[in-house]
């Protein structure tokens, strides 16, 4: 009986070792997006931890032919990880208007009362965007 060949990743096992913690943090990190505020801070810490190891990886890798897929893919989750922390960013801009947002939805019972919430959220981002813009001497249009 004949054994079976092993078979060889043509991916360094460096390379393979970070990838994998790459792709760790960067499920930890969607996983955090999903639940939102508050959690959704830590995507500022998860996000350049994963894309560290994302590079690390593809910097490793750079011996090994054929693995161009490997290699695209892993530049795009850098990509999405360092995204992630623009949107942590924003969450923890906008913290305040989300909650209350969430709060509001919470107690509305009708249809008007849920667009009463709407309306205020809306105001409320749009009062944080002037803020903002008001620290860099920026006016709204």
């Amino acid at each position: 009986m004949a054994e079976p060949e092993e078979r060889v990743s043509p991916i360094p096992a460096p390379a393979r070792r970070d990838s994998q913690i790459f792709l760790v943090m960067l499920g930890v990190t969607s996983l955090l997006y999903l639940l939102s505020v508050p959690w959704a801070f830590a995507m500022i810490l998860t996000g350049p931890v994963g894309a560290f190891f994302g590079a690390r990886a593809l910097y490793r890798s750079r011996s090994a032919p054929g693995i161009t897929v490997f290699r695209v893919s892993l530049g795009f989750g850098i990509l999405m990880s360092l995204f992630s922390v623009l949107m942590a960013i924003t969450f923890a801009v906008f913290s305040d208007a989300v909650s209350e947002l969430r709060d509001c939805n919470g107690r509305a019972v009708t249809q008007q009362a849920r667009a009463q919430c709407e309306a205020q959220y809306e105001e409320s981002v749009a009062d944080t965007v002037d803020d903002v813009l008001g620290r860099f001497g920026v006016s709204a249009p």
